[in-house]
């Protein structure tokens, strides 16, 4: 069959690779010079900008982009490392400390810093290990079938059902349903800056998803429960236009154009 993609980021890329893997005649077009679109770099006078994301996350075996690697045989292609996130504002910092404090060392550090939401701090982090258990099931669901895919979607919506309040607040609403200190929600918001948008139209529930403890130290395991797993968080060697690379070096050598 002969496929043409317009667009050659990310999303173009990985269907067109895809594609020419499955024999498909591939060809991608694109509007400006080079390939990737906003994943993709700029260079000029010897030097390189990625203009994709520092920190990613999903590329872990067994999760999304994982997967996808491992479907396409470009797992060993791409070189990823784990890496910590830093949060350093005018008057606190979040950094991992020299001796491991468990996986909740951040949470009891902000109780120190933040004593009056110290209640609200635990309440967070219950309601986040109970988010991760359903991100987890979610993500098993996708894969399962038959009666497996049923039983799981069943353990997935009583997961939910303590979040369906919740379900259409923002983040901003959630926030202030935890803690009091603006000055705490602002380490639990900053993040939201990569995203350009408000707290206010950002979905309430997508704070868990985008503070994992592990992005803060990654001596923090990545299983939460016996049936729960943080998304892990890595930094791609070479910035994300080696992803793109691997991609483009795919389809072409499938044929592809």
């Amino acid at each position: 069959m002969k496929v043409i993609i317009i667009g050659s980021g990310i999303a173009g890329l990985t269907a067109g690779a895809y594609l020419a893997q499955a024999g498909n005649d591939v060809t991608l077009y694109e509007q400006f010079g080079k390939m990737g679109g906003v994943t993709g770099e700029i260079a000029k006078d010897g030097y390189t900008w990625n203009q994709g994301q520092l920190i990613v996350e999903g590329f872990g075996p067994g999760e999304q982009v994982g997967n996808i690697l491992e479907d396409l045989s470009l797992t060993n292609r791409l070189k990823i490392t784990r890496g910590d996130r830093v949060y350093s504002f005018p008057d606190y910092q979040i950094e991992k400390p020299e001796q491991y404090g468990g996986p909740k060392w951040r949470i009891n550090a902000l109780k120190k810093l933040f004593p009056e939401d110290a209640k609200g701090l635990d309440r967070y982090y219950r309601d986040y290990i109970r988010f991760m258990e359903l991100m987890t099931l979610s993500k098993r669901s996708e894969r399962a079938e038959g009666v497996s895919s049923l039983f799981l979607k069943l353990w997935m919506y009583l997961k939910l059902l303590p979040f369906l309040p919740r379900l259409k607040w923002n983040a901003e609403k959630i926030a202030d349903s935890y803690f009091s200190s603006k000055k705490l929600k602002a380490g639990f918001f900053s993040i939201l800056a990569d995203f350009v948008v408000h707290p206010s139209e950002f979905q309430g529930l997508g704070v868990f998803m985008v503070n994992p403890e592990p992005a803060y130290d990654c001596r923090v395991p990545l299983e939460v429960s016996n049936i729960g797993r943080h998304p892990s968080s890595h930094y791609i060697l070479g910035g994300c236009g080696s992803l793109i690379k691997i991609l483009v070096d795919k389809i072409e050598k499938a044929g592809g154009r």
